[in-house]
This record gives C-alpha cells, sequence and structure tokens, in this order.
C-alpha cells in the first residue's frame, strides 16, 4: 500500500496541483480498473472452456486466470477498505475536533 500511496501523491501533486479532493476518485478509478480485469480473466477462462467438465483434461493450465481474477479483486477490496477506513478515522477526528471547539 505504501508504494500505491507514494504514486497516488505524486500524481496529486504534478497533474492536480496538490488537490487532494482528487484522491478518493484515484482510488475509486484504481479500484474499478482491477474489478474489470478480474471480470476479463474470469471470462477469459470460460471462454478457453473453464469449468466445462467434458474438457476437463485441460483445467490445470487454465487456473491462471481464477488465480489472477482472485488477486485483482482481494487488491481492489484491500486498498478500498484501507482508504475507506482511514477517511473514516479521519471524518471522526475532524467531528471531534468541531465538537470541542463548539463544546
Amino acid at each position: 500500500i505504501s508504494s500505491f500511496n507514494i504514486t497516488v501523491d505524486r500524481l496529486i501533486n504534478e497533474l492536480f496541483d496538490g488537490y487532494e479532493k482528487v484522491r478518493v476518485l484515484l482510488v475509486r478509478y484504481v479500484v474499478t480498473q482491477l474489478i474489470s480485469d478480474s471480470a476479463f480473466c474470469i471470462e477469459k477462462w470460460r471462454t478457453k472452456g473453464g469449468g466445462d467438465e467434458s474438457r476437463s483434461d485441460h483445467q490445470y493450465y487454465l487456473e491462471k486466470w481464477l488465480w489472477r481474477a482472485l488477486w485483482d479483486i482481494y487488491a481492489s477490496e484491500e486498498l478500498r477498505r484501507r482508504y475507506l477506513t482511514r477517511m473514516m478515522f479521519k471524518r471522526q477526528l475532524e467531528n471531534r475536533h468541531l465538537d470541542s471547539f463548539l463544546g
């Protein structure tokens, strides 16, 4: 995740002049791309005969597509979860700060 953060930080600074609100959009884009790649892998597995019992003699060579799809789903969910958690904690801290200021 740290290499992803470094890359996103650099993109935001160089392409978006440090505009932090674009970070959420970039994360959503990456998650969407990973899910899209996963769908592509599953479709590739299906079109090559994956899951077809009558052609089960060559199923071993197709499992790479399922592993890649699984990895894409795992990576997208981990990224989404970490960013969502980070954003949630940040909002809670902001609300606490606001509460202490108002109270």
